[in-house]
């Protein structure tokens, strides 16, 4: 990878997690101004925004910085994947779209902290395929290492995501280039599946989206 081109994926990484930690961020500012001029009524309202606002804008940060930030490798374990992803899972749900996480692994994964951000970057990219909600879903199987599936009411990868796993294998820098910071966690998961010298396979059926992390021929 070019010096450019890792400076374009650190950028889109970076705005992207700008652009999901900003609303958060707006709700508490908008509840501290709202506390100067409220009266008894309202007091527990503000207080409710204040307190998810800071619960939401803490489960990201927490995913954020094992995901796309420097990680220690004691922190690499399955229980951590499962306490950071399940508060994360749980702030981004909508009340008419609610996000639920199963995690079933009976093979055991290599300590090794890029498998852990696979599964959590994956995690993510499912999350953002599950336009009503759904689940998501963390299992190994007999075909591969393991599969993380996005499973919901008119599940798919959007057009920009399924195109830029398609080609960056074969026209990186061109893809970079042209990539929006809403498909940073693609590229990373690619980048990271390199590293680890496994193959990323995506099955879109309909209601369902399986990425599936199988060793290399």
């Amino acid at each position: 990878m070019s010096v450019e081109s890792e400076l374009k994926l650190v950028e889109l990484i970076c705005t992207r997690i700008c652009h999901d930690l900003i609303g958060s961020v707006g709700a508490l500012s908008n509840g501290i101004e709202l506390l100067d001029d409220c009266d008894e009524d309202f007091l527990k309202e503000i207080q409710k925004l204040l307190a998810d606002s800071s619960n939401a804008l803490t489960a990201k940060l927490k995913l954020f910085r094992i995901v796309f930030g420097q990680s220690r490798k004691s922190e690499s374990s399955i229980s951590t994947v499962k306490s950071l992803l399940e508060p994360y899972v749980s702030v981004i749900s909508r009340k008419n779209a609610p996000i639920s996480l199963n995690i079933n692994l009976s093979r055991t994964i290599e300590k090794n902290t890029y498998w852990e951000k696979l599964l959590m970057v994956l995690a993510i990219i499912g999350c953002d395929s599950l336009p009503r909600g759904g689940i998501i879903e963390i299992k190994d199987s007999a075909e591969c290492i393991f599969c993380v599936s996005a499973i919901g009411k008119n599940a798919c990868m959007n057009k920009e995501a399924t195109e830029v796993m398609e080609q960056v294998h074969d026209n990186y820098e061109q893809v970079l280039e042209n990539a929006s910071p809403q498909v940073a966690p693609v590229v990373l998961a690619e980048e990271i599946s390199c590293k680890l010298g496994v193959d990323m396979k995506v099955k879109t059926v309909f209601g369902r989206v399986d990425f599936c992390i199988k060793l290399k021929p």
